[in-house]
């Protein structure tokens, strides 16, 4: 069947057409030729860029790959402009490209071949579905016209279905996925991921995942280890090292996990959970912070500077923990006293001490665990200046969410970026979307809700429902494994780890309620 038409959009119609006359199954891949370029070395530029992750392919001759199939083959995050930082990766590396196209049987290239002689094929990239429609899909994924309470219905389901079907039975979660080849990867296991994704199923599952829930939580218990007076979960991956210690962030983030999950699982970790909180009111510095280790041999703190993320978890443990010890004065926890004088400690330190300095305002780091601190802290005892701290973080970051003023590709808008040329990843756009909905809600106990907060909201969760995998984006992905639902890392790395899944839909869900499209918002978590 030859299709022919003078513009892009007159040609998808007839494509459509053609299809349509014929009940054509699905799906389909087509990818429209828009242009194509020779490469050159001395071109301007850093050479690794010169292809546009899902927009570009490239041919060797008559021999080409598209770019769904450059997506496929990893070739997007083969340059490592610093080789001592591993995960620092983005780009095409030339002779990657060109081992990628050298077909079987031939010598592979020299390590020191250039670009030079290749050609970029920029692309359209359409799919007839399974029903026959054909469909728009800039870099593998769909736009979406608006959302609604249906799509984010969807989403957060599809997200639930992905997490428990990436369940093992010792009731760990995988840590990577390849969508196309299937490719599993269980090495790189880590106590946060697990029990962030544990606190995703308790806050936001359905009755479905209490057996989920029940099974890691089971898995996390079996890592605990003991010292006088308090407990610290370590899980240890490959030989271990010479002098053994663990972070606050695997028995913080767990902790939170545990409480979380109690009203829906049992008490049956009560005890576990109140000797955690000792490790955490032994781990606090005298100015309020805490020390980052432990050391495994002693079960003493060892002294450093905060630990990113662990601080803002540790907070959020403690005060879920006086929570429950108010409620339950006669458990196995300690004092809720106690427990009210660290957090109190805690919180002054990160609202006065931690960020004063003349950039506040202007420059953050990642803190979004301060903000769900903060959030489940209005309940319990609020603190002016801790929920400052989590609006000022909030602001800041907001400045980094692309829109259209940005002059980006419309595909891009609600991403956490810096523009066209370095892709967004979908997790630091998730990471603001949580933070957002805390932020939101803390505004909301006050009677305070503002529309830019709610249009910037609409406009993050419209990205992240449009890069997440579905059963109509998936025309490639591997029938052996539950794709769908979950999230790459971003459009240029395919590769899908547990935790990218478990923000995106912390963010979908907590975000969603504050939209309210989901059940428990406005002002709910």
């Amino acid at each position: 069947v030859c299709v022919q038409a003078e513009r892009a959009d007159e040609l998808l119609a007839a494509v459509a057409g053609a299809l349509a006359d014929r009940a054509a199954p699905g799906p389909i891949k087509i990818d429209l030729v828009v242009g194509a370029q020779p490469l050159r070395s001395d071109g301007p530029g850093p050479i690794s860029l010169l292809l546009r992750p899902g927009l570009d392919g490239v041919c060797d001759g008559p021999r080409c790959l598209l770019s769904w199939q450059l997506l496929g083959l990893n070739q997007f995050i083969t340059h490592t402009p610093l080789p001592f930082i591993e995960d620092l990766r983005f780009g095409a590396e030339p002779v990657a490209l060109r081992r990628a196209l050298t077909p079987k049987g031939e010598p592979p290239p020299e390590p020191t071949a250039t670009i030079d002689g290749l050609t970029r094929l920029a692309t359209e990239s359409f799919l007839v579905d399974r029903q026959g429609a054909v469909q728009h899909l800039p870099r593998l994924r769909a736009q979406l016209d608006r959302l609604d309470d249906k799509l984010l219905a969807r989403a957060t389901a599809g997200a639930e279905a992905h997490v428990l079907a990436a369940q093992a039975e010792d009731g760990r979660f995988r840590y990577l996925l390849h969508p196309f080849t299937g490719r599993v990867t269980w090495r790189g296991f880590a106590v946060p991921r697990q029990a962030g994704t544990t606190l995703a199923l308790c806050e936001l599952g359905s009755d479905k995942t209490v057996s989920a829930a029940r099974r890691s939580l089971k898995m996390l218990a079996g890592l605990r280890r003991d010292f006088p007076g308090h407990s610290v979960l370590h899980y240890q991956e490959g030989r271990p090292r010479p002098k053994p210690s663990t972070d606050l962030g695997g028995s913080a983030l767990p902790l939170i996990a545990f409480l979380s999950c109690r009203d829906r699982t049992g008490p049956e970790h009560d005890e576990l959970i109140g000797a955690l909180g000792r490790y955490l009111l032994a781990a606090q510095r005298a100015d309020g912070g805490f020390h980052a280790r432990v050391d495994l041999e002693t079960g003493a703190p060892i002294v450093g500077p905060d630990l990113l993320y662990a601080a803002g978890q540790a907070v959020f443990a403690l005060v879920l923990l006086e929570d429950l010890a108010r409620r339950q004065p006669d458990g196995p926890f300690p004092p809720a006293a106690e427990l009210q004088a660290a957090v109190a400690r805690a919180m002054d330190y990160f609202a006065e001490d931690y960020w004063s300095h003349g950039l506040r305002g202007f420059f953050f780091l990642e803190e979004n665990w301060h903000c769900l601190a903060a959030r489940a802290a209005l309940g319990v005892h609020r603190h002016a200046g801790y929920e400052r701290f989590c609006l000022d973080y909030v602001e800041f970051k907001r400045r980094l969410i692309m829109d259209e003023t940005d002059g980006v590709s419309p595909e891009l808008v609600g991403a956490y970026g810096f523009g066209n040329v370095l892709v967004p990843h979908n997790t630091p756009s998730a990471g603001l979307g949580e933070a957002l909905a805390a932020a939101m809600a803390i505004r909301a106990a006050d009677g305070e809700r503002r529309p830019e907060d709610v249009a910037l909201m609409e406009r993050v969760l419209t990205f992240l429902v449009e890069q997440q995998w579905t059963y109509e984006n998936c025309f490639a992905c591997a029938p052996d494994h539950k794709v769908a639902g979950g999230w790459s890392e971003s459009v240029g790395s395919l590769d899908l780890r547990i935790d990218y899944t478990q923000h995106a839909w912390a963010a979908l869900g907590h975000g969603g309620r504050q939209l309210g499209l989901l059940p428990g918002g406005p002002g709910g978590g």
